[in-house]
């Protein structure tokens, strides 16, 4: 079973045992409407996270590793400092990890005191996409990301690192980017700026759907093997 569309067409390349097949699935699967239909008091909440109200808000969840890939975003808000006055541009960054030493330095050294904010791990998650105006995942390794689909279902435009994974979720109102280019990251936060909320058609990442998915394979593999 795989859950990408890169993994897929590999995994069929792969021998397989007698009655043996390569299915895929869309993930894990989230609860689409749980996001889409959270109610919270924009103001009250940026004002409990330390944001301005007018303030431009980027936001990345997931853990603060090399493979999250965070410092990227810091380099190219590091060289838009311009943007980052004129917007009043915020990063909120939602985990923990080894890198958050690493992250706060970097970001006091390239003069984002106060612009990169990193609150820790959050159970609110659903409350700050909605207080949010971007979305940003500079990983550099996913399988199918619950975190992007989450952003999605919330309707916030994407900007996402152009790996396996992503490419799957891809679409309108979302900007595939360069791995580790800085400038490309720069160029994809021009584009963003213009975009709006969107909500998007997200049925087949739904839990139900997965679930579905998932019973009909294994109700196949009990037939096979005659049980």
């Amino acid at each position: 079973i795989t859950i990408n569309e890169e993994d897929y067409q590999r995994a069929k390349r792969f021998p397989l045992p007698e009655n043996g097949r390569v299915e895929k699935v869309n993930g894990v699967g989230i609860d689409i409407e749980a996001y889409r239909d959270i109610k919270v008091n924009r103001e009250e909440k940026r004002r409990e996270l330390g944001i301005p109200l007018e303030a431009y808000l980027l936001v990345s969840v997931g853990e603060l590793t090399k493979r999250k890939n965070h410092q990227i975003v810091v380099r190219a808000l590091a060289s838009m400092q311009k943007e980052c006055v004129e917007k009043k541009i915020r990063y909120l960054i939602c985990g923990e990890g080894s890198e958050r030493g690493h992250l706060e330095k970097l970001a006091q050294k390239s003069g984002l005191r106060g612009v990169v904010l990193m609150p820790g791990y959050r159970t609110d998650v659903r409350e700050i996409l909605a207080v949010s105006d971007c979305f940003v995942f500079p990983s550099k390794q996913e399988g199918l990301p619950v975190a992007l689909m989450e952003a999605m279902a919330v309707g916030l435009p994407c900007i996402c690192s152009d790996v396996r994974g992503n490419r799957d979720l891809a679409g309108e109102n979302i900007v595939l980017t360069n791995l580790d280019c800085i400038d490309e990251w720069i160029k994809s936060f021009g584009k963003t700026f213009t975009f709006s909320k969107k909500e998007r058609k997200m049925s087949e990442y739904s839990k139900k759907e997965i679930i579905s998915q998932m019973k009909k394979i294994y109700k196949c593999d009990l037939y096979i093997k005659g049980v």
